[in-house]
């Protein structure tokens, strides 16, 4: 079995060959493994204090239970809940893509976790599984507040579009204690659009033309594409995710139709406001290893690294994530030891194809082609610049409470590092712009 066969993530064991300095620079990051991710982020002491009566439980997938081909080998599960539910529970989610547990909070009175999964599959005829709304309530049950919301990415109306479809957003009504908060986050389409009409607006820049050619300023062209306005959405689902669980000790679930796209978003976001070991170097490169690569972010068909990939599948998904991590990054200068060269380095080498890290659409797919050994991962090319993607204005702090970026439209600023960083006029004088191929 070909996921049975793989080594969850990107960085694995040293390999003959390998540079030894940068195991040394990034232990974490060079020798990463899921499972030692779920040991320092999911099953904390005090949650495996709680095993086998209640609490969570590791699973791993195999010849014997076969739940998601698009998930990790090892998945975190509600404990009380059998492999046969677990079964149940997928099936009744898209692409089989059931709740799994990826966080849950450090502090032992507060039992908040996070989850993410697919959308479930109601249909127009409200279908039930009672499998599922007793996983819910397993996960419900474990927090202080013995609630659960539901951040769902989508709008109302998507949702009840998919509906038609047979899938559609869970009946809350039938599960005990659970409430659902849409996050208005436009599809990959909607997203795709607004790219290309931010790209048009730069080359118009770029080209001398004027910025307010047409009657309306260039400020005013740029809120017209809406790509600020899906920032925002965006950073709104990650601050709401933060304060229930945080402050309202609420368990949350993320999902928004096949739960690898804006959930890793706002999955990824909210962990770097929570805690502070994810805004390290470090940190943030193992985030980023185990929600968009380890969870099956399609890499191959949002960028169109292969012929495989549809046109219409491409999709500026990272490219969005990335600028809400800009936004954390200029309001909160001092809290991230890393600074925005290297949200540039990604950028640059996600569509470069150089390392492994980001071919590929899932873990069973790297693994059948074998990536893993036959290429290197990008984190061993950010060692090598540690340096250059450093924040010299770093100061950590033991401040445990979590980051809350303002959302007032005034505090969404353009990302202009990536947008326009060859731009003549925005570059001293002698000095080339910043890149990293």
């Amino acid at each position: 079995d070909a996921l049975e066969d793989s080594d969850d993530g990107g960085g694995g064991a040293k390999p003959p060959g390998a540079p030894a300095a940068l195991f040394e620079k990034l232990p974490r990051t060079a020798r990463y493994a899921l499972e030692a991710e779920y040991d320092a982020c999911v099953l904390r002491a005090h949650v495996k204090a709680t095993y086998p009566n209640r609490g969570l439980r590791l699973v791993r997938q195999g010849d014997a239970l076969a739940l998601c081909d698009t998930y990790p080998r090892d998945l975190i599960v509600p404990a009380g809940c059998s492999d046969l539910e677990l079964k149940r529970v997928a099936g009744y989610r898209s692409k089989g893509r059931l709740p799994v547990v990826v966080w849950t909070h450090p502090d032992s009175s507060n039992g908040a976790t996070i989850s993410r999964s697919a959308q479930p599959k109601p249909g127009v005829q409200n279908k039930r599984s009672s499998d599922d709304e007793r996983y819910i309530d397993e996960l419900r049950r474990l927090c202080a507040a013995k609630r659960m919301v539901i951040v769902d990415a989508r709008s109302k109306v998507a949702t009840q579009g998919n509906r038609v479809m047979g899938m559609g957003t869970e009946l809350t009504k039938y599960y005990e204690g659970v409430e659902l908060f849409y996050g208005n986050i436009a599809n990959i389409h909607v997203a795709r659009d607004a790219l290309s009409a931010v790209q048009a607006l730069c080359r118009d820049v770029q080209s001398g033309a004027s910025p307010d050619a047409g009657g309306a300023t260039w400020l005013g062209k740029l809120d017209g594409t809406k790509w600020l306005s899906m920032v925002h959405s965006i950073l709104a689902g990650a601050v709401k995710t933060v304060e229930l669980v945080h402050y309202d000790r609420t368990a949350v679930l993320v999902h928004c139709s096949d739960g690898w796209d804006r959930t890793p978003q706002i999955t990824v976001l909210a962990l770097m406001m929570l805690e502070p070991k994810f805004r390290t170097i470090d940190g943030f490169l193992t985030l980023l290893q185990k929600e968009w690569v380890d969870f099956g972010h399609k890499f191959d068909e949002r960028c169109g690294h292969t012929d495989e990939s549809a046109a219409d599948q491409r999709s500026p998904v990272f490219l969005l994530f990335v600028d809400c991590c800009y936004q954390l990054l200029r309001q909160f200068p001092h809290h991230f030891e890393f600074g925005v060269d290297l949200l540039l380095l990604l950028m640059d080498q996600l569509n470069a194809c150089r390392f492994g890290t980001f071919l590929e659409n899932c873990a069973r797919r790297r693994a059948s082609r074998g990536l893993d050994a036959q290429t290197a991962p990008l984190w061993w090319f950010v060692a090598e610049r540690l340096d250059a993607v450093k924040n010299a204005s770093f100061a950590p702090d033991d401040d445990d409470r979590p980051l809350l970026p303002s959302l007032h439209p005034r505090n969404i600023r353009f990302f202009e590092p990536y947008f326009l960083r060859f731009d003549a006029a925005l570059v001293p004088r002698g000095r080339r712009p910043v890149t990293f191929y």
